[in-house]
């Protein structure tokens, strides 16, 4: 059986209880949950960094908090899906809890329920699935621009490629001049750094595209899978 490890801040003992003692069959997985304090920031921190599936933020961990935390979480590279329990219904993720990383709210009322391991798992795999499609567009962005750029490249390299070709032709020629011979070897020398300089900038297209890029989504499943889940 999975298990699927849970970083609860500031969440009351009943969550963790509930969450460890029902496994969710459908997915048979089970939970660890490691339960902090809304002020150990430097211990969410660092369990966060030790392999965790989901980060929960209970009802009354203050706004700022959350904020505070998510934002921290992500700028380290912390990309698990990240809920937060709330009395509110019906409202969706708030705009400053999205731009601070969260993904998903959570009724707190679903904690009594007995399909709650379900109802938190359903909400993990969501935001999981919604964390894929945002890398897919984001990729898909730099696919693009990755793209012009490259057919811009194609266009000038081919330029200084003709002229290296004509000096070539015109050097096999054994009555040509010391003088034109020189003007045409710096004619090439000249194109050869045209040439390294595009040859640099098709690395850079590299670097910008990441070792990511050789992995693609199916947009359209993962949209699929997203709507399941919800």
């Amino acid at each position: 059986m999975e298990t699927m490890r849970v970083l609860a801040i500031g969440t009351s003992p009943k969550f963790k209880a509930l969450l460890e003692a029902t496994p969710v069959a459908s997915e048979a997985t089970k939970f660890e949950v490691t339960a902090l304090a809304s002020r150990a920031k430097r211990a969410a921190i660092e369990a966060a960094g030790k392999s965790v599936e989901a980060i929960v933020f209970g009802e009354h961990v203050p706004s700022p908090t959350v904020v505070r935390f998510s934002r921290t979480f992500r700028s380290r590279g912390i990309a698990v899906p990240i809920v937060v329990l709330t009395w509110e219904t019906g409202n969706g993720v708030p705009e400053n809890y999205r731009r601070a990383g969260v993904d998903d709210m959570l009724n707190v009322a679903e904690v009594n329920s007995p399909l709650f391991s379900w109802a938190f798992m359903s909400a993990v795999r969501y935001s999981e699935t919604e964390n894929k499609l945002r890398e897919f567009d984001s990729l898909q962005s730099r696919l693009k621009d990755a793209n012009q750029t490259l057919a811009t490249i194609a266009h000038e390299i081919n330029n200084p490629l003709i002229v290296i070709r004509l000096a070539l032709f015109h050097l096999e020629n054994p009555e040509m001049t010391k003088s034109r011979k020189i003007a045409l070897f710096r004619m090439l020398s000249e194109n050869v750094d045209r040439v390294d300089t595009q040859v640099e900038q098709l690395r850079q297209v590299r670097r910008i595209l990441g070792d990511g890029s050789a992995v693609l989504f199916d947009r359209e499943a993962i949209s699929a899978k997203a709507q399941k889940a919800g």
